[in-house]
Parts: C-alpha cells; structure tokens; sequence
C-alpha cells in the first residue's frame, strides 16, 4: 500500500492468507502451459477477517504468460506494476489505503484477458456477488428450521434437573451431540432453557387464547350500544362523552375490562413472554382491528371529556396507549400498508384537536390544509367501511363544528354529500 497506509489486524489476516495462497507446498511442481491453460486462475472465498475473495493464477514457467508479445499488444516490462482499471475490476482495492489497487503487469494483463467470457466476470461483478450472498444467507435461513426442530425434539428427552445437577461440584458433564451438533454443557444448558422458555410461552399464549370468547362478548356488547346510540340519531362517541345514560357507564365498564385484557396482552409481548409468530396470527390481527376500531373513540372520548389534553398534550401524541399502537402495527404489517396508515380509529381526536386550536384562537386558514386532510381521510375510511355512518349524524359534535366552516370551504368538500343539510 501507498505510503503512510496503516495495515489493521484484519488487513494483515488477509495479506498472510493471501500470501498463503500464493505460495503453494514444495510438493508441488509448476503446470505445464497446457495445464495452466486449462485452468486459468482459481478463486479462493473467506468469510474471515471479513468477506472477500482471492483470485489465484495458476503458476508457469512459460515466458508468453508474463510477457506480452509486442508493444503493439499492450507489452510492457513484464515485472513491473500497472493501475487496475476500475471500470473493468471496482473491487479490486488495496489492503489498507482503499484505492484502486496496483498489480504486476502480467498479471494485469492476465485479468483483462480472461474477462470476456470469463467466469472472472462473475467472480468481481458486485451485484453478482450481493446477489450470491444473498441466495447462501437465504439458503442457510432455511436450513435452520429443520435443524432447530431437529435439535428442540432431542432437547424435549433431556432431563433438564439431571443436567443442572451434573454440572455441580465433584460431577462430571461431557458435551453431547444432538441434531448432529457436537454441545458441550454450557450450550445443552443453553439450549434446554430455551426449549423450556419456548414451551412457556406457548402456554402463555394458550392461556391469551383462552381470553378470546371474553373479548369477543364484550365486543358484542359495545357493537349493540353504537347500534342503540344510533338508532336515536346520536353518535355512540358523543354519548360516550357525555356520560348520561346507563348504557354508557355499563359501555365504560366493558371498555375497562377490554383494556385490561389488551394491556395484559401487549405488556407480554413487551416481556416476550408470547411466541413470536403471534403477533402475525390473523384471527388475532381481525380482533385487534375489530377492538380499535369500536374501542377507541371511546378512550378518546374519555380523554376530551376530562380535559386531558389541557393539562397533558393532544391524544395522539401524549395520550394514546401502546394497546392501540401494537393493533394498528398488527394490521399495517399483515396488509403489507405503509406505517401510521391505519389511523381510523384516530377520527375523533383529530377532529377533537382541530376544534380546540379553533377555541384557543387559530383561524381556519391556519387550519385549513389540516381540515382538508381530515375530510379526504375520512372521505377514504367512510368508502372503505372502516369510519362509521354516526360520525356524519345531524347530531354529530363533528358535524356540528364542521358546518361553523367558511360556506366556501364547505361547498367544495369532498364531504358535503354525506352531512347532512
């Protein structure tokens, strides 16, 4: 390398295999030019110190293969050095310093030979080698689950309190194969925790499961209380707020007994105390989408009517619990949607804060990008199924509000079919 280049320990590693390479045993005599033709250069791959490759040119005592045969053809003094072109070979570096490597004349020329053609092409094609990576990492993915189960079925036979005690003084514990794998103690050990941790969180989850049918009663219920609340011509989030009537204190309480089955939930999750496919589980993915579609106007309902967002911040960002951010996440991933484009269930405290800034002495046309938003998101939702037809109630709080806007603004709303007169 250039001067002043400083080799770090890896570099080093990689110039000693390099140099290793390069200098085959005794025991081996030079190819003839026919054997070395035959062969033209081999390449050696290494994971360690770090990946690359190392292309060898087999050795020769033929005179053609160092020297060119005229000036005319490139020739040059064979043993000098020549720049690599980093239009044909951009990996081709030097240890250390990083720029584009220098080589023996010869073996310059060689490299360019072979390239047309050539599996060498290949071999320095940095996609090509990205790509290669990828199908190995891919393949030796694969291959790690018949070798886990592999290795969990054998686990599931050891008797774990007999392997704790033999490890204690005066006992002795040998490694031992399993699934093929030589273990020695320490990793049996390991590896049995982990089964019994794994076999834990599959009871964990049994035990989620089990919470299903009460989850999906008091979802029912709420279901009949929007229906009620709307069969008088109000919104179920207005009611809620407004706290009135029976039927929304009895809507609180299965609103605080579905909160504690979701917390619960989501803090084992937190823990990891649940296997990790299941947050990927499609029945629960329905009945997470189904719980913050019904539940959360209500939270947010709760929240505005105490006056939350006075002392604390906005719902959204101050407010809103992680049970209704780990559901959200659940069906963005499972529909394969961007992040934060399932904010439906977030309708009112958009509108909620929109009205406040308004309160607060915010004009409309301060406002009025935000406000558009709003209409064409729930525009979006209302067509979708996903936002509810009691938002656009004569009676709505929002429908209220929003017929305090410019009569200019309102008249050229994507919404203006759907309120009311």
């Amino acid at each position: 390398p250039p001067r002043g280049a400083a080799l770090s320990d890896d570099d080093r590693l990689l110039v000693a295999h390099c140099a290793a390479l390069s200098f085959p045993s005794a025991s081996r005599s030079p190819p003839s030019a026919a054997a070395a033709s035959s062969a033209s250069f081999q390449a050696h791959h290494a994971s360690h110190p770090y990946p690359c490759a190392a292309f060898v040119f087999p050795p020769t005592w033929s005179a053609a293969a160092w020297m060119p045969s005229s000036p005319d053809a490139g020739g040059r003094a064979p043993f000098g050095d020549a720049e690599v072109d980093p239009a044909l070979f951009p990996s081709l570096r030097s240890v250390g310093s990083g720029v584009p490597a220098r080589a023996s004349a010869a073996f310059v020329a060689a490299f360019s030979g072979l390239l047309d053609g050539s599996p060498l092409q290949t071999e320095l094609d940095p996609q090509q080698q990205l790509l290669d990576a990828a199908a190995r990492s891919l393949s030796a993915h694969w291959e790690y689950e018949s070798i886990k189960q592999s290795v969990m079925q054998e686990i599931g036979c050891v008797d774990y309190l007999r392997a704790i005690s033999s490890s204690l003084p005066g006992r002795q514990m040998n490694g031992t194969a399993i699934g093929g794998l030589e273990l020695s103690k320490e990793a049996m050990l390991s590896l049995a925790a982990a089964a019994q941790w794994e076999k834990q969180r599959e009871i964990n989850q049994a035990k989620i499961d089990a919470n299903c049918s009460k989850i999906q009663e008091a979802l029912k219920s709420l279901n009949e209380y929007k229906r009620t609340c709307e069969l008088h011509e109000v919104s179920y989030y207005d009611s809620f707020k407004l706290q009135r009537e029976v039927h929304d204190f009895n809507s609180n309480v299965r609103r605080l007994e579905l909160a504690g089955f979701w917390d619960e939930i989501i803090e084992m999750l937190r823990r990891r105390e649940l296997p990790d496919a299941f947050e990927g589980r499609e029945e629960w993915v329905n009945l997470g989408t189904s719980y913050r579609r019904l539940v959360e106007p209500l939270d947010i309902a709760n929240y505005y009517r105490h006056s939350k967002n006075e002392d604390t911040g906005s719902y959204l960002s101050k407010g809103r619990p992680r049970r209704y951010k780990y559901t959200q996440k659940w069906r963005e991933q499972s529909h394969r949607i961007p992040l934060g484009s399932s904010l439906e269930s977030c309708f009112w405290a958009m509108s909620e804060e929109l009205q406040a800034e308004m309160i607060n002495g915010k004009s409309f046309e301060d406002l009025k990008d935000r406000v558009g938003k709003l209409e064409s998101d729930a525009l979006g939702w209302f067509t979708s199924g996903n936002l509810g037809r009691d938002v656009f109630l004569s009676s709505s709080s929002f429908v209220i509000w929003w017929k305090t806007l410019p009569e200019q603004h309102r008249s050229a709303s994507c919404i203006a079919r759907l309120v009311p007169s």
